[in-house]
């Protein structure tokens, strides 16, 4: 157990009081996706599989929680990606029928290296899009941020876990008009899986790993379903 791996966790537990955190979902603007012609699909990095502990917020709770559960984050770390890897291209195959043209960046979105966005209208991105749509040669940009992935177990009074372990993806997709920074679509996904029986079966943890790979296809399934047949 690493000091580093302590401050890690602190701040997966703060994740959800990021700036992006406090905006709302926004159904997708029909009329607008309709008069869209071209589209990026932008990604940030997938991350490797984790275990995070909210609730566990000191780093003495903290470093309890990870060394009670050193064999879960052996297995958990060993998780695949693929799927939430290839979201962008099934999500092209899936725009590209409803005749959109797609491109799909090929380098990974680092949101703090885009400038901040001037706009003060609602429901608008703290990221300026423009620049990155202009290089790209489209009219709108498809963010795709998986922020988390992996298991996540609740702590109370800091010592105590509060649940069983669950699969876990957490993230946002949103559809951004670079032109007024405005969203045209934006969903918050915080996908939480449930063990059905025994988590704790060592080494392998059969029932949380399909609990993972439950909530990966959940995450998916929400995303390409936002536009599905539009």
């Amino acid at each position: 157990m690493t000091f580093l791996k302590l401050l890690s966790l602190v701040a997966v537990v703060a994740i959800t009081g990021c700036s992006v955190a406090a905006q709302k979902p926004v159904a997708l603007n029909e009329e607008a996706f309709t008069q869209t012609n071209s589209i990026a699909i932008i990604a940030t990095e997938v991350p490797t599989p984790d275990t995070t502990f909210p609730g566990a917020s000191c780093l003495i709770c903290a470093g309890i929680a990870i060394a009670n559960h050193s064999a879960l984050t052996e297995k958990v770390v060993t998780f695949s990606t693929e799927e939430l890897v290839s979201l962008p291209e099934d999500l092209k195959q899936v725009l590209a029928e409803s005749g959109k043209q797609v491109v799909i960046s090929d380098k990974p979105l680092v949101l703090k290296s885009l400038p901040d966005s001037k706009s003060k209208l609602e429901n608008s991105s703290k990221k300026d899009f423009s620049g990155l749509a202009k290089e790209l040669g489209v009219s709108k940009a498809l963010v795709i941020d998986v922020q988390f992935d992996g298991v996540l177990r609740e702590y109370s009074s800091g010592y105590i876990p509060a649940a069983a372990p669950v699969g876990y993806v957490y993230g946002y997709a949103y559809l951004v008009n670079p032109e007024t920074s405005q969203y045209e679509w934006f969903m918050p996904l915080n996908i939480r899986e449930a063990v059905e029986g025994e988590w704790d079966e060592p080494a392998d943890f059969p029932k949380l790993t399909n609990a993972y790979y439950s909530a990966v296809e959940k995450f998916r399934d929400a995303v390409l379903n936002a536009f599905t047949a539009k």
